[in-house]
């Protein structure tokens, strides 16, 4: 009978013991401020879409040597579109 005290008193130990950790921090996770964030982004997503889009559109113009300049022209003037 004592064993039997002894185990169900420890599973009702173990079964407390995240309650009790948690009652330590009582706000956690509580949101007490929100601000605006106005800042540039860094990402470089903008400007790789806007490299291939301008690429694609500069190699529909010209032919030969200035479909290859206008591709690359394309491709730079979209990305640097793209960052903007």
């Amino acid at each position: 009978m004592k064993k039997l005290i002894a185990v169900v008193l420890l599973s009702l130990m173990a079964l407390a013991m995240p309650m009790l950790a948690s009652a330590d921090c009582f706000d956690c996770g509580r949101i007490k401020s929100i601000e605006a964030y106005s800042g540039h982004r860094s990402g470089t997503g903008g400007a790789i879409a806007g490299a291939v889009v301008g690429g694609v559109i500069g190699n529909q113009i010209g032919g030969g040597d200035g479909k290859k300049l206008a591709t690359v022209a394309g491709a730079v003037g979209g990305a640097y579109a793209g960052k903007q």
